[in-house]
């Protein structure tokens, strides 16, 4: 995947079978609109990941607090470009991501921290840190 940023916008380029980054996750102060130029995109959208598909002229739009994966499933390159205003002021410490929890063997919110270059995910629920 190559992204290409800028302070607050990037363009991507999504290879089929490539994501855009952080897996299923939400941003709490910041909304983001992603253009699709050229391909497809799916998005899971929401703790229930409803599927949307945004084809080549489309975009979509996530408000903060909405959980959010983007990905390429089809077999042509996606093209296109993101915003998120107000620029991202969350440097990793209000990002969350939806993930299993070993502990509470279920899908649960998880607090996304850089940890030694890799990210680490810690349950809300429990407590648990993984990554």
């Amino acid at each position: 995947m190559l992204i290409q940023s800028t302070t607050a916008d990037s363009t991507f380029v999504l290879e089929p079978g490539e994501s855009f980054s952080g897996g299923l996750h939400t941003h709490h102060d910041q909304e983001e609109v992603f253009y699709v130029e050229s391909g497809t995109a799916t998005f899971e959208v929401g703790v229930e990941r409803e599927e949307v598909v945004v084809d080549a002229g489309e975009l979509i739009r996530f408000p903060p607090g909405e959980f959010q994966k983007g990905y390429n499933d089809g077999e042509a390159t996606v093209e296109g470009w993101a915003l998120g205003t107000p620029g991202a002021s969350h440097d990793w410490d209000e990002l969350q991501s939806r993930a299993h929890c070993p502990e509470c063997d279920a899908e649960t919110t998880q607090d996304v921290a850089m940890g030694d270059g890799r990210f680490e995910l810690t349950c809300t629920e429990c407590g648990t840190t993984q990554g």
